[in-house]
C-alpha cells in the first residue's frame, strides 16, 4: 500500500491557471489526488450562509465569485470566505485552515503525491509542510499577466519561512500546451533531485 509521501503546492493569484495546473500535474501523475486547502473553509461557509451544493457550484464559477448579492448580506462569495476565514485566524490563530485540513484528510490508498490547488498564506501550510518534511514539498508558483492578488487574502508563499522546500515558478502564457509541458517538466525535475 502506497501512502501520500510528497506534497505538491499550487501558489498563485486568481485566474493564473492554479485548477488547470493542478489538474495538468494531476494527469501527468496517475498516483496523485488533487485537493484545496480551503476545503475546510468552504464548509464552514457554506453552514454559516445555509448554502446548497447548487448554491456553492454557482457562486464557485469564476463570473459569479466576486458579484455582490445578498445571500452574503452585500459581500461577494470570495469576500464571505476571506470574512470566515479572517475570524477564523483571529479566533484560532493564522494556521487554522492548515489545521483543519490536516483533522480532516484523509490518506488515500495507493497515492503518492497530494497536489493542493489553492496554497496562497504561508502560515496555513507550515503544518502541512511540518507533516510532510520540507524535503517532500514542492511549492510551484503561478504568474499570468493581469492576475494580481489584490482582491484576495492569499499571496506568495515565504522561501523563508518554509525553509527546505523547493520552489518553481511559471509563467502562463494563455498557451495551454506550452502551460502542461511547463507543468511537467517542472515536476520532472522536482522528482529527479
Amino acid at each position: 500500500m502506497t501512502m501520500v509521501n510528497k506534497l505538491i503546492l499550487i501558489n498563485g493569484p486568481s485566474g493564473c491557471g492554479k485548477d488547470t495546473a493542478s489538474q495538468f500535474i494531476r494527469d501527468y501523475l496517475p498516483l496523485s489526488v488533487q485537493t484545496k486547502i480551503s476545503a475546510p473553509l468552504k464548509r464552514v461557509v457554506k453552514a454559516v450562509f445555509d448554502l446548497k451544493a447548487s448554491n456553492v457550484t454557482y457562486f464557485e464559477d469564476h463570473k459569479n465569485k466576486d458579484a455582490k448579492c445578498e445571500r452574503f448580506y452585500g459581500w461577494s462569495y470570495r469576500q464571505a470566505q476571506i470574512g470566515v476565514s479572517q475570524w477564523l485566524n483571529n479566533s484560532f490563530g493564522p494556521d487554522i485552515l492548515g489545521q483543519m485540513f490536516l483533522r480532516a484528510w484523509k490518506e488515500p490508498i495507493a497515492f503518492e503525491y497530494l497536489i493542493i490547488s489553492d496554497a496562497g498564506v504561508t502560515e496555513e501550510i507550515v503544518p502541512l509542510v511540518e507533516r510532510w518534511k520540507p524535503r517532500n514539498v514542492l511549492v510551484i508558483e503561478l504568474e499570468r499577466d493581469g492576475c494580481t492578488f489584490n482582491v484576495d487574502c492569499r499571496g506568495n508563499l515565504s522561501p523563508v519561512e518554509l525553509s527546505g522546500v523547493t520552489f518553481a515558478h511559471i509563467y502562463n502564457q494563455y498557451n495551454l500546451e506550452l502551460f502542461k509541458a511547463q507543468c511537467e517538466r517542472t515536476v520532472d525535475a522536482w522528482i529527479s533531485n
